[in-house]
């Protein structure tokens, strides 16, 4: 039997057929994890924590997708036996509500083609009569994911100079001054630095532990905007508006263009992982090619230190932005891949904050 849904076999949706599909192969993919070595491996606590769907996330998907098709309503995989209906009835419903529950998935799974042919599994969309049926606690726990909070040791890192000085070259790209020197502050005193609140650029720690309600803002478009809101919010890179996706997605094709323009790639082999490098995971032909189809593409993220690493899930509101392992990020990716494969991109520019590269000689729009 399916519980939910699968959310990360994808991050992407759609491309430009004007945009340069393959480049030139500089670098060899990374196949073994092992070979990822941390640039800053600080004194941190992590804790483990599980994170779900609020309410009124549920609430707005159930109510207003029927109102706005970039809003993704709420789906559950369903096996269509009696059992497996009868089943998900109890884990989800409201007290004195199973068998209402039933009958409304049956009456969904009627009209529900197969996930593929010969499946005995329907995809059922949930609407503001299904929703009222059923226990919000227990229907986000279908989805709940995890999430490292972490924090920097305040007193050891300040103690460990040279340490200290690597943590604040690599944080300046992403942090004002005012911001470095409130850190430093902190590090001085001996406090703590949680990671979620105070080591996040602006778009990472406004999203970070959260869920929203579109279909669209993805994985590509979470490791674009942590280096900086312009790169997102630029029609020179998010050039094109998906019917029925949130105005924020960005294509695989618009993510290389955007890494081909902006970033360069570096050798994990032989250098470490800085804080900002963005990772992306490839499913590459077990032949491999001069040059590299952007088609490949499976997920970004971005690496922070110490093996962690910020990013969303797909483009399903089902995924929430959060921090993980990069041991995770690989597992995971690994199940959607064929032959994974991940090569590592910095910014160039010294402020992430500069204005990008405009030029778009190879670029249809």
């Amino acid at each position: 039997m399916f519980y939910g849904i699968l959310t990360f076999a994808s991050c992407f949706s759609g491309d430009l057929h004007g945009a340069s599909v393959a480049a030139p192969s500089k670098l060899p993919f990374q196949h073994e994890l092992e070979v990822f070595r941390s640039g800053l491996n600080l004194p941190i606590s992590a804790k483990a924590e599980q994170i779900s769907m609020p309410d009124r996330t549920l609430k707005i998907r159930a109510k207003k997708s029927g109102e706005n098709s970039a809003i993704e309503p709420l789906q559950l995989v369903i096996g269509s036996r009696e059992d497996d209906v009868s089943l998900m009835a109890n884990r989800l419903a409201r007290p004195g509500k199973v068998n209402e529950l039933s009958t409304y998935f049956f009456q969904a799974i009627r009209g529900a083609p197969p996930l593929k042919p010969g499946s005995a599994s329907r995809m059922v969309t949930i609407d503001k009569a299904g929703f009222d049926l059923i226990e919000p606690e227990a229907f986000a726990a279908l989805f709940a994911r995890t999430h490292y909070k972490l924090q920097v040791d305040g007193q050891a890192l300040n103690s460990q100079t040279s340490l200290k000085k690597k943590f604040f070259d690599q944080l300046k790209p992403y942090f004002s001054e005012r911001e470095r020197t409130e850190l430093l502050t902190r590090l001085r005193r001996g406090a703590s630095l949680a990671v979620d609140s105070l080591l996040l650029p602006e778009f990472a720690r406004k999203m970070v532990k959260r869920y929203i309600v579109y279909r669209g803002p993805n994985c590509f478009h979470a490791a674009l905007a942590f280096q900086s809101p312009l790169f997102t919010r630029s029609s020179l890179v998010n050039i094109k508006e998906e019917e029925g996706y949130h105005r924020a997605m960005i294509n695989y094709d618009e993510l290389w263009r955007a890494i081909s323009s902006n970033f360069y790639e570096v050798d994990p082999s032989k250098v470490d992982l800085k804080y900002g490098d963005m990772l992306v995971f490839f499913d590459v032909p077990k032949k491999l090619p001069a040059t590299i189809d952007y088609r490949w593409i499976r997920h970004a993220s971005t690496y922070l230190f110490s093996g962690y690493t910020f990013s969303k899930g797909s483009k399903s509101p089902n995924t929430p932005y959060a921090v993980r392992t990069i041991a995770e990020e690989w597992s995971t990716w690994q199940k959607y891949s064929k032959n994974l494969g991940v090569k590592v991109y910095r910014r160039s520019a010294k402020d992430v904050n500069a204005p990008i590269n405009a030029d778009l000689t190879d670029w249809v729009y």
